[in-house]
């Protein structure tokens, strides 16, 4: 039994479906995510430099750390999807309103139901904004 699809075609979204501005949003989000873990990284290899030497063991090093946290959060997402949610509930726990909309505007965004306890609660700090 093969679940292959019979084409690639079949796995596409179609074009109609997204719009070129939505296109062109995504593509720079992306685009500014990359820039933002070389900046990272390039920070990290030279603090690193600065403590153990300038050596391609201490760029190794910190190249490796960034690039197997990026590979944990994506493992722990995909293991734990509800994560975003969790840490919302948590922030409108500790009253810390904006970091509870960022969570959830995240998890939303990545198709996951907002409980309506919880919309309830943050609807007059999202109003605010």
């Amino acid at each position: 039994m093969s679940f292959e699809p019979e084409s690639t075609s079949d796995l596409a979204i179609p074009r109609s479906a997204v719009g070129p501005s939505v296109r062109l949003g995504a593509i720079t989000l992306f685009f500014l995510s990359g820039v933002a873990g070389l900046i990272s990284q390039v920070i990290w290899v030279r603090r690193f430099g600065a403590i153990f030497g300038n050596t391609l063991h201490s760029a190794a090093l910190a190249t490796g750390v960034n690039t197997a946290g990026a590979a944990l959060g994506a493992l722990l997402t995909d293991f734990y999807p509800g994560a975003n949610l969790v840490l919302c509930k948590r922030a409108v726990t500790g009253g810390r309103f904006g970091d509870a909309l960022r969570c959830c505007d995240i998890a939303a965004a990545g198709g996951l139901p907002i409980p309506p306890d919880l919309a309830a609660r943050l609807a007059p700090h999202r109003a605010e904004r």
